[in-house]
């Protein structure tokens, strides 16, 4: 694959090839089984949400694939712990692009090549979603979505309050608030004050513990 940069001609050619993609791929996905909304398909799997995100870049020749791949209840956690409505009975497009909803791409690869060739790859690679997730488990995606050292994961906390590990996200919790870290998910109470998934989380954590 080369990293060269491409020159004007090359770029808009580029940009040529990437809507020829999306529209193939927009056919083949839906004949597949998934849904669509550009540019990305999505599919519940089991348990598991997952959503397939194209990249073909207008600076280099190089196109991969990207699979987000998390549990189907924790974006219904998220917003809950957040004070909305779950998602249920909302359209499935909305967990991959929607409000309050968690993306973590867990799988890549490269579908560079002429159109035909691009569209065989993401094909291949989508058809091994099944098998990919098979084996996940919540400790599995919670460890994945862990956040670098001295930082906490919006993820990983949502995703040990499913697995019933609260004591576990209640520390990750306090650690949050403690470096008052704000990146992430967050709400703007009745007053104007915005406040981070971590205070809700910890809140929810104490009121749910012994329910």
């Amino acid at each position: 694959m080369s990293e060269t940069k491409l020159n004007g001609a090359e770029k808009r050619a580029r940009r040529e090839l990437g809507k020829l993609f999306d529209a193939a791929w927009k056919r083949e996905a839906k004949a597949a089984g998934w849904g669509y909304l550009k540019p990305t398909s999505f599919k519940r799997i089991d348990d598991w949400f997952v959503y397939l995100d194209p990249e073909i870049s207008t600076e280099r020749n190089s196109s991969k694939i990207s699979a987000a791949v998390k549990p189907f209840a924790i974006d219904d956690l998220m917003s809950r712990i957040l004070g909305f409505e779950g998602l249920d009975g909302t359209p499935l497009s909305l967990r991959a692009r929607g409000p309050h909803c968690l993306v973590v791409p867990m799988f890549s690869s490269s579908i560079e090549g002429d159109l035909n060739r691009m569209i065989e790859l993401a094909t291949e690679f989508s058809k091994t979603m099944p098998v990919r997730v098979e084996g996940l488990t919540l400790a599995d995606f919670a460890d994945f979505s862990a956040a670098p050292a001295g930082h906490v994961s919006a993820e990983q906390v949502a995703a040990l309050i499913l697995a019933g590990e609260e004591e576990e996200a209640a520390k990750l919790c306090d650690l949050a608030i403690a470096i008052k870290q704000w990146g992430g998910p967050a709400r703007t109470t009745a007053d104007g004050k915005i406040v981070s998934f971590f205070h809700f989380a910890r809140q929810w954590i104490d009121e749910h513990r012994d329910a």
